[in-house]
């Protein structure tokens, strides 16, 4: 069965977070036994979102899913693996199968909000010390990611 993020009435503005509608959506289709999230053409500023099993988010060209600067966005989305000091993920499953993330639209990182603004001597910008990842999948089953972008990661 297929949603629409638009019938929740999301901001879509790439300001205000659109995080708790998109996990409502999310958690709606999950009780429904799976299904598709259609994410339509907007900017939609998003914290940590938990994916379940037989779930596909199809973003629509011209979505773009924008990862929230604040790191505590991510506090339901960790991770039980650490990467550098950090263990929270944009979009995380643990122990679920048959999940698709797909179609022709984005996710923008939104890295700079992760680093130093200024390089040092050597040109390199320090990243901060927890950052989240964008795709976490654990201990998962029958993932296929394909077509969308992923520009400016915070971290992999």
């Amino acid at each position: 069965m297929k949603h629409s993020i638009q019938s929740y009435s999301p901001a879509a503005d790439g300001i205000t977070p659109d995080t708790a509608i998109f996990q409502q959506a999310i958690d709606r289709i999950a009780a429904q036994g799976g299904g598709t999230l259609t994410v339509e053409p907007g900017r939609y500023l998003l914290g940590g979102l938990l994916l379940p099993s037989n779930f596909c988010l199809q973003l629509e060209a011209g979505a773009e899913l924008i990862v929230s600067g604040d790191y505590e966005q991510f506090a339901q989305a960790t991770t039980i693996s650490m990467a550098e000091l950090s263990h929270r993920a944009f979009l995380y499953a643990y122990q679920q199968r048959n999940i698709t993330i797909c179609g022709q639209g984005k996710i923008m990182g939104n890295a700079d909000a992760y680093f130093s603004a200024e390089p040092d001597d050597q040109g390199y910008r320090l990243p901060a010390q927890h950052r989240p990842r964008i795709v976490v999948f654990e201990d998962c089953e029958h993932v296929r990611l394909c077509d969308f972008t992923i520009e400016h990661a915070p971290m992999w």
